[in-house]
């Protein structure tokens, strides 16, 4: 049973291995494809420490796998907003999160009660990640990754909560070797079908180069056209405005299935999330409203209301991500 455990993990670190050459030669952004094999140098690091075969062999190594192993929340974390997220600047806080319960770790000989801690908080943080990325997930426009979402995440973060919930309620000496070659066996699995993911749909789940887009736009259909000219009309009348628009409630309006009108506002309009579009008007607006002397003595709220936003919070994220500045900071340069 020990020799099939070792075998397993070796044939997770030999994915892990051409999955990296592959991001490193391929289509991802420098960034996205760092983040990915960081994830699984510190998976690689995990399943050498946890293999009951390999503690004598690893001897003084034994510190390094340490960290490694320890900063696997992290990475996963790093890792899964990369994948689904083109952009992650407004999502730091799960960043910050994972780190700090992955420090927790360094303390544990100190206090061991954060050992529990630290297992009930990864717990939690797997958790709060899978229930985010399903809220998320409406807004990808991006289909590939939206059906990805759905499974992968979901079975990695299944396999964190199993792991955090070992490590909580038992001590490693005292598993069965059967447990180990079962988690071996799960990572195996998630490893291969995510190599498979990375290298068939790669050229879709990144952002696309300008010039792409440009070849994209080239072939839109008749059919597309005519949507795309009721959508307009649409956006021109203001649908934007509405608290809380949801694109099956843009959908609905249109008359057409929700999955044609993500695909043409993915493909034709180039936009990889609805969130996007949707602010895009509404922020071109806000502008409009801090650009207009009769309007100066409306507050920056009246207009994130006017325009379609339910609190200045997201009003405020929404127009530094357009613009780079606050609403206060272009209302005060605008004048």
């Amino acid at each position: 049973m020990q020799e099939i455990d070792l075998l397993i993990r070796g044939a997770v670190m030999g994915c892990a291995l051409l999955v990296a050459v592959g991001l490193i030669v391929g289509t991802a952004p420098p960034r996205k494809a760092f983040a990915l094999i960081t994830l699984y140098l510190f998976i690689s690091c995990y399943l050498l420490l946890s293999a009951p075969g390999l503690a004598l062999i690893i001897g003084k190594y034994r510190y390094v796998l340490l960290i490694g192993a320890i900063l696997a929340p992290a990475a996963f974390t790093w890792a899964v907003l990369e994948i689904l997220f083109d952009e992650i600047r407004d999502k730091w806080i799960w960043l910050v999160a994972s780190l700090f319960i992955a420090s927790l770790a360094f303390f544990i000989d100190i206090l061991p009660i954060l050992g529990v801690v630290r297992g009930v908080a990864t717990l939690l943080l797997y958790t709060g990640l899978l229930i985010f990325v399903i809220v998320t997930g409406p807004d990808d426009l991006v289909e590939k990754r939206r059906s990805f979402r759905r499974w992968f995440v979901a079975s990695m973060a299944l396999l964190g909560v199993v792991i955090s919930g070992v490590e909580i309620g038992f001590d490693d000496t005292g598993l069965p070797q059967s447990i180990f070659v079962l988690q071996a066996a799960a990572f195996f699995i998630l490893s291969m079908v995510f190599g498979f993911w990375i290298f068939t749909l790669s050229p879709e789940i990144w952002p696309l180069e300008a010039t792409v887009k440009v070849e994209s736009q080239s072939k839109i259909t008749a059919k597309d056209n005519h949507l795309i000219g009721k959508l307009t009309d649409l956006m021109d009348a203001g649908v934007w405005r509405e608290e809380g628009l949801t694109i099956s409630r843009l959908a609905e309006r249109l008359g057409v299935p929700e999955h044609k009108l993500r695909a043409v506002i993915n493909r034709d309009l180039n936009f990889r999330n609805f969130s996007t579009f949707i602010n895009g008007h509404r922020i071109q607006a806000a502008m409009r409203a801090f650009d207009d002397p009769e309007q100066s003595g409306r507050t920056i709220l009246e207009i994130a209301y006017d325009t379609g936003f339910s609190s200045l919070g997201p009003f405020n994220k929404a127009f530094r991500s357009h613009t780079g500045q606050s609403p206060r900071e272009y209302r005060t340069r605008a004048r």
